[in-house]
């Protein structure tokens, strides 16, 4: 078995994304993605923004390839959002994948 850290606390971005692959199957846990959007009147920091597309690639990667996606909860920096802001992943990035998940 392989344990994958795609996304973890990181100069502001929030996530917690991991891959776990076995033989039989790929297992995405947690694929959200979130930034601080406004704190203290102020908006994410550009390299915040730069390592949150970055990480958003990542996931949105991982989840094309994923067998299987496990959401413990759901907050943004654990699941693409329906209403993200812009610097949290969207299940408008998803459409085509969206269109084969089973819950």
């Amino acid at each position: 078995m392989r344990i994958e850290i795609i996304g973890a606390e990181s100069l502001g971005v929030r996530s917690l994304c991991c891959l776990v692959t076995t033989p039989a199957r790929r297992v995405l846990i947690d694929p959200g993605l979130a930034l601080g959007y406004v704190r203290h009147g102020l908006l994410p920091h550009p390299i915040q923004i730069a390592l949150g597309r970055t990480l958003r690639k990542r996931i949105i990667h991982a989840l094309n390839h994923a067998d299987d996606v496990v959401v413990s909860h759901f907050h943004g920096d654990h699941i693409p959002l329906v209403d993200a802001n812009p610097y949290q992943l969207s299940m408008h990035d998803l459409q085509h994948r969206s269109q084969s998940v089973r819950c």
